[in-house]
């Protein structure tokens, strides 16, 4: 299922726009009625799914002093089931004495400390978590559990939601479907 948006643009731009035949998907013999519907300053721009099936979190910026990611769990609501727990993590490093990448799926629901948490190398410039969930699901809701001490490290990492076009080996050939800015609250709730 795609999403259809509309701009208030006055025009259409054809070669940014154009997916598949024709426009936003739309077949080219329907050019001339979205010409039409461009000059009354509305036009169909986009028919990407909205469903998710990566959930990644990182910090999108370098000028964050300790860049350093902490999960203690990330829950993924889909019919008011978490199915993070099905998913699989991959990670770009994990800092050692027993932290994993797969302790924010492991279903418990809460804050924790170290070591049962996931935690990055320290200051990594290119650290993330990235969740994979096998297939695009629709998702009401992303809950984030923060580390119990330390936990004004989440201030400013991000947590970015994308569809099965996603790539994580070309990270900013596609915009996220959605982004979320975490605080140093200890349990923060994220609705899609």
């Amino acid at each position: 299922m795609g999403r259809l948006v509309f701009v208030n643009s006055g025009h259409l731009n054809e070669n940014k726009y154009t997916s598949g035949s024709g426009v936003g998907g739309v077949s080219s013999s329907n050019r001339a009625a979205l010409k039409r519907r461009a000059a009354n300053s509305y036009c169909v721009v986009n028919t990407i799914s909205t469903k998710t099936r990566y959930i990644k979190v990182f910090y999108p910026t370098l000028t964050i002093a300790d860049k350093t990611i902490q999960i203690s769990q990330l829950a993924v609501y889909s019919n008011e089931i978490n199915i993070a727990p099905s998913g699989t993590t991959s990670v770009a490093n994990t800092y050692f004495y027993g932290s994993s990448k797969d302790k924010p799926i492991d279903g418990v629901l809460s804050p924790r400390e170290f070591p049962n948490i996931y935690h990055s190398y320290e200051n990594s410039d290119s650290g993330y978590w990235l969740l994979d969930l096998g297939a695009e699901f629709v998702v009401e809701r992303i809950v984030y559990y923060n580390r119990t001490s330390d936990y004004g490290r989440a201030i400013g990492m991000v947590i970015d939601t994308y569809n099965s076009t996603y790539n994580n080996s070309l990270p900013n050939a596609i915009a996220p479907l959605k982004r979320f800015t975490l605080t140093d609250g200890l349990i923060q709730t994220f609705d899609l």
